[in-house]
């Protein structure tokens, strides 16, 4: 029995030194997952930064630049500086119509002030025509007041034209009278 309890504490020694040995191998395994856990973390972490301000640089930065030519616009300021971009995802394809927009609008409203500057310049001519027939008929309405005081004259003269005629026949027949009486 002597040699059992022997080989029992000879067993229960190299278990518990096996025991610490795998506790010890375990705890290195165990600081080694924890380091790569940490280096994959900080690795993720980095990158979401890197991902976010390169999203920030290629889309949040055109939308906000796009943003403010849109409020510039809308204060009907259409001189506003844009570029065509030439990029094919869709804040590429919202700038390009951003600036075809502003195009036709600056192109509109060239075409609205050729067609103010063109009635302006009809109402001036129109003026000028008016006033020339004003003018005319200034004109005309006098020439009439003149003819008609001629043509009054002309019947007064030939009124008293016809008194005198009627005085000189009378008058001769009175000669006539007394001449043959």
């Amino acid at each position: 029995w002597s040699s059992d309890v022997c080989s029992s504490d000879l067993l229960d020694n190299k278990a518990q030194k096996d025991s610490d040995e795998q506790i010890v191998l375990d705890q290195k395994e165990a600081k080694s997952s924890l380091f790569l856990f940490l280096i994959f973390g900080i690795t993720a972490f980095i990158s979401s930064i890197i991902i976010v301000i390169i999203m920030n640089r290629t889309i949040a930065y055109p939308l906000i630049a796009i943003t403010k030519t849109a409020t510039q616009i809308s204060m009907g300021n259409l001189k506003v500086e844009l570029i065509a971009d030439e990029r094919k995802d869709e804040v590429g394809l919202l700038n390009r119509a951003f600036y075809k927009m502003v195009q036709k609008l600056r192109g509109s409203i060239e075409e609205i002030i050729e067609g103010i500057n063109l009635l302006g310049s009809s109402a001036s001519e129109i003026l000028a025509s008016t006033t020339q027939v004003a003018s005319g008929s200034a004109e005309t309405s006098t020439a009439i007041a003149e003819t008609t005081t001629t043509v009054e004259e002309v019947r007064q003269a030939a009124q008293l034209s016809n008194q005198k005629a009627s005085r000189v026949s009378e008058n001769a027949q009175q000669v006539s009278q007394v001449t043959l009486s």
